[in-house]
């Protein structure tokens, strides 16, 4: 066939490459290959190639158009693919082939005469024959091919595919003039000849986003995920939407040496789990919790404590009115309060309570005390009285003249007292202290 020097010289007609209807093997898919050339000379450039199969008898579709830019080959051979609908009958329809090339239709139609069974074919590839199946009566389609699969050549390759049927199971393969749907089984051996396990690529994902698991590897020790280039916002770690807060963590780390041990976890309401100690300014804490080059800070609208301590049956509690309550403390400590009820109070106008929640003087004390390591002066007046005073640790013998001491001793600021006071009788005597205001 030609028109204004365009040549078409079949190389193998139509040759089935994949696909059999249920009714009597009818191939479903065929490649039209050929070879272009113009004056002689065979085209090896880009050219729209159009293959039309014209049905003049209308039992079928009145016709089927398959189109594609197709880049020849420098003989200037070229494969179309005919994607024929499901279940179309080749020998009602008869159909007529119409090349179109850049837009110029080459006359005449082509008529294709075909069988259910087998392709009229102007050439048979070598070995496309079975001898044996021809004398048995058995010929089909398989015994009888136009073409191997060793001589299809897409456009833009310099060498014929070798294997052109998915070895996948329930893979569907797709030639569409230079593009190959498919899967790629196994990472190519030019690239994995690159680098070792574990090496680095750079990866695009269109869109952005990973379904599944994605494992971050490096043989180095050092797993990094990082924004650059073109990122304009800081990493982000989204929950699944809907989930349970209180039973759904979207942040989880696991140990190293015991990868199901996890170490640190964020709930979906923001419950944070440490399992090892938490520093605060310091990469090396040597406490649960250690803050370092600043203060500590905790506020808060919890009405019975804002900031409790607890740990070696002892408890420190802070509440949000600022009172402070200690019970418990360990015998060890400075300050030992016990006893399930309330031993002593501090108002906030100034008043200690010992024994009381409710002191009526600056120290009010309800109960005995006992002194230890202080100097005591004594006053006796035989056959009247007696009494024992607390005296100042710089008095000595001279000072009283019935006196005991014992090591060490409580200072004490006097406050407002009568000096030798007494009383016998209906006579009192005694002289002021000079801190006395009056």
């Amino acid at each position: 066939m030609g028109v204004k020097g365009w040549i078409i010289s079949l190389l193998s007609g139509l040759i089935v490459i994949m696909g059999l209807s249920v009714q009597a093997g009818v191939p479903e898919k065929v490649v039209y290959q050929g070879r272009l050339s113009r004056s002689g000379a065979a085209v090896a450039s880009s050219q729209n190639i159009k293959v039309t199969l014209m049905d003049p008898n209308g039992v079928e579709s009145p016709q089927i158009v398959f189109s594609s830019l197709v880049t020849l080959a420098a003989t200037g051979e070229f494969s179309v693919l005919l994607n024929m609908p499901p279940n179309y009958d080749w020998e009602r329809a008869a159909p007529e082939l119409e090349i179109e090339v850049g837009g110029e239709v080459l006359t005449p139609r082509e008529k294709i005469n075909v069988s259910p069974y087998a392709f009229l074919a102007k050439k048979v590839a070598a070995g496309g024959v079975s001898a044996a199946a021809i004398q048995s009566g058995a010929v089909t389609d398989v015994h009888v091919s136009t073409i191997s699969a060793a001589k299809i050549m897409l456009p833009g390759t310099a060498s014929a595919m070798t294997v052109w049927q998915s070895t996948v199971v329930g893979q569907q393969d797709k030639i569409d003039s230079a593009k190959i749907f498919g899967i790629i089984p196994t990472v190519p051996t030019s690239h994995a000849a690159n680098h070792g396990q574990g090496g680095a690529d750079a990866v695009t994902l269109s869109p952005h986003q990973v379904t599944g698991r994605a494992i971050v590897s490096n043989t180095s020790g050092t797993q990094v995920v990082e924004a650059v280039s073109v990122a304009t916002d800081t990493l982000t770690i989204k929950g699944m939407r809907g989930a349970q807060e209180t039973s759904y963590y979207p942040l989880r780390v696991f140990g190293t040496q015991n990868p199901q041990v996890e170490q640190f976890n964020v709930r979906g309401d923001g419950q944070t789990y440490f399992k090892g100690s938490v520093g605060i300014g310091t990469s090396f804490p040597s406490e649960r919790l250690e803050v370092t080059g600043g203060n500590l800070k905790v506020s808060g609208g919890i009405s019975a404590s804002t900031l409790t301590l607890t740990g070696n049956a002892s408890a420190v509690n802070v509440n949000a009115t600022g009172n402070l309550g200690v019970a418990g403390i360990a015998t060890s400590g400075s300050l030992n309060v016990s006893g399930s009820a309330s031993v002593g109070s501090l108002t906030t106008s100034g008043n200690v309570g010992i024994g009381t929640n409710s002191p009526s003087a600056k120290l009010d004390v309800r109960g005995s005390i006992n002194f230890t390591s202080q100097k005591f002066c004594r006053v006796t007046v035989p056959n009247m009285f007696a009494f024992t005073t607390l005296v100042p640790s710089g008095w000595t013998s001279g000072t009283c003249a019935n006196f005991m001491a014992s090591s060490g001793g409580l200072q004490f600021q006097l406050g407002c007292i009568f000096e030798n006071s007494f009383s016998i009788g209906g006579i009192n005597g005694g002289i002021p202290s000079p801190n006395c205001s009056w």
